[in-house]
């Protein structure tokens, strides 16, 4: 008996639907909370990604990014980005808090949603880049500490760090050896929370690589 491949789209879906990103499995519905996390303000960026990362799996992120294009009305592709829209506009609007939804009660497209989102909560705060910076500068293991419950730590704070200050992408020479540096940096910092003499050897074999 041969198995038969089952195509999840039906023939009159792809007929009328000419980008993927537009089609909805049975699955979906606006109730669906696609993040555990909701939007409350102060933890934005740690959302953002995380709802990035749920959209992207949906082949729904360019919703948000911008990258799919609002069709003209009355084009054969309007009717399928309309109703795909409305359905990624009421999974953000419900991971974001009520008393959040003011200004986004009345926005017409997703994309709009998440750039007053964006424009409200993803300002740069330079007291809290201050204190990570303080926070791994001054950061050591502690004596019944582990190693790697140590670097756990150091790499939580710098996981934040690349959310509130991400290296610009380019793919230029001089960019390399910013990002090279930003690395040598980092790891003479994790380094220098190891003061104990037992991880010397450690700490003079990274350092000859």
């Amino acid at each position: 008996m041969t198995s038969e491949k089952i195509d999840p789209w039906t023939k009159s879906e792809k007929h009328h639907t000419s980008n993927p990103a537009f089609y909805l499995s049975s699955s979906d519905n606006p109730g669906t909370p696609l993040v555990a996390s909701v939007l409350k303000g102060p933890n934005y960026r740690t959302w953002a990604r995380a709802m990035k990362t749920a959209l992207r799996a949906k082949m729904k992120l360019g919703f948000i990014d911008g990258t799919i294009k609002k069709p003209t009305i009355g084009s054969r592709d309007f009717p399928n980005w309309e109703k795909t829209d409305s359905m990624v506009m009421a999974w953000l609007i419900n991971v974001v808090e009520p008393s959040l939804h003011g200004s986004i009660s009345h926005a017409s497209t997703t994309r709009d949603i998440w750039l007053d989102l964006e424009e409200r909560f993803a300002q740069i705060n330079a007291p809290r880049i201050h204190q990570l910076w303080h926070m791994l500068c001054m950061m050591e293991k502690e004596h019944d500490e582990d190693v790697t419950s140590y670097y756990t730590k150091f790499k939580s704070i710098l996981d934040e760090l690349d959310e509130l200050q991400p290296l610009l992408e380019c793919n230029c020479e001089a960019s390399k050896q910013m990002i090279q540096r930003e690395e040598d940096h980092r790891v003479h910092l994790f380094l220098g929370g190891l003061e104990n003499e037992e991880y010397s050897h450690i700490k003079a074999t990274i350092l000859n690589t």
